[in-house]
């Protein structure tokens, strides 16, 4: 308790703070950061913790600040959300702001939001009406408590929350690769059971909804840094992710430009092997991904479909193409995935990607992910066709 004290007596001491690196933001900042819509605006860290500041993004956020205090061992203690109150709708989005904590900091306290909404809501109205500031304890879950204080004289409310949930742990490269590998995750989002991707241990992956249907294809891999990175059908672009371990779950968060940001988080559970029967993509005989690029690139591909039906397309060294399809005119942008495949997509949106395997006589075989059979090609040098 005494630890708790000093590190709320530090948050109230906390400004000015010195600017805080995206990169050291702990998971919990980053959750708060993405529930509330938030961003840290400083950090002031000490012998006995640290103590992170966060502000709005924009003004329809409807909390005021909120700061959340570490131990010496860099565990979160204590989170306070701070809001200036001068009317009925103040007090409502601080209380709605601390319902959406609840389940980041006290995840076993399953009522807390509605205890909240409850017991906080008619203290805060009361101060917002008259100014009655009176400091409420609300009891939560193990014997810990949330309490509701007030400045009077300043107009702010202060809900502060204790950390129940379990310490979190970034994993390294090693870690990442034993667990996603030959296993699907599952992320927590969509009306269909949510987003599942399953990771061959050639590095492939696919992926779709809960309906088994693969709608996802791609490569995967890990990097130094431990950060677990994809590259999806149609764009030639791997995106990385730094991975945490929450205890009952994982958590998934962006990074760009080196840093893990809030935006895009994502929680997601692990199970092995690939339940799902999602196709990612492979074929021995396929050209790979340098050789794909100096096949099609500034080449006109002339393309019997397995539908019966014809394209004749150049595919010009900057990434555009256009040409004919069917007697009608196509335009949009071509790309090489790292797996090899050569992939279209029109100025409608819809994508095809294809794998090479050279037969015999000089032309180019046609297969989707799944390994059907999507057409026969001949590469013409150059633009004979002007398109």
């Amino acid at each position: 308790m005494r630890l708790i004290a000093c590190l709320v007596i530090a948050i109230a001491a906390a400004l000015p703070f010195g600017a805080a690196q995206a990169q050291d933001k702990p998971l919990l900042v980053l959750q708060l950061e993405s529930a509330l819509n938030l961003t840290v605006t400083g950090r002031k860290a000490g012998l006995s913790g640290a103590v992170y500041a966060l502000a709005p993004r924009g003004d329809e956020s409807g909390v005021h600040s909120v700061q959340v205090a570490f131990d010496a061992r860099n565990r979160p203690v204590l989170t306070r959300l701070v809001r200036k109150i001068t009317n009925a709708p103040d007090s409502d989005l601080l209380v709605s702001a601390a319902q959406s904590v609840v389940p980041l900091v006290l995840p076993a306290w399953q009522d807390g939001p509605n205890v909240l909404a409850q017991q906080a809501a008619e203290v805060l109205r009361n101060f917002a009406s008259d100014g009655t500031a009176v400091r409420t304890t609300i009891q939560a879950d193990a014997g810990q408590a949330v309490t509701v204080d007030f400045v009077a004289a300043e107009r702010l409310a202060i809900v502060d929350l204790p950390v129940g949930a379990q310490d979190a742990r970034r994993l390294d490269e090693s870690s990442v690769s034993r667990l996603i590998s030959d296993a699907t995750l599952t992320f927590e989002d969509g009306a269909t059971g949510g987003h599942r991707r399953y990771h061959a241990p050639n590095g492939r992956l696919g992926g779709g909804d809960g309906d088994g249907e693969t709608r996802e294809t791609g490569s995967w891999m890990t990097n130094a840094d431990g950060h677990y990175c994809i590259e999806t059908a149609p764009v030639p672009e791997f995106r990385c992710f730094a991975v945490y371990d929450t205890g009952s779950r994982y958590a998934a968060v962006p990074v760009i430009a080196g840093a893990a940001d809030s935006r895009g988080l994502r929680h997601f559970r692990v199970e092995f092997g690939n339940p799902g029967q999602f196709s990612a993509p492979r074929r021995n005989d396929a050209t790979g991904a340098a050789v794909t690029a100096m096949i099609v690139s500034g080449q006109t591909e002339e393309r019997r479909r397995a539908g019966g039906g014809t394209d004749r397309i150049f595919l010009k060294p900057d990434g555009d193409f256009a040409g004919i399809r069917d007697g009608q005119p196509v335009q949009g942008r071509w790309s090489v995935m790292s797996d090899g495949r050569r992939c279209l997509t029109d100025a409608d949106g819809i994508s095809e990607c294809a794998f090479l395997s050279e037969t015999d006589g000089g032309t180019f075989r046609h297969f989707d992910a799944e390994g059907v059979f999507l057409g026969e090609a001949l590469y013409r040098e150059g633009n004979p066709n002007g398109f």
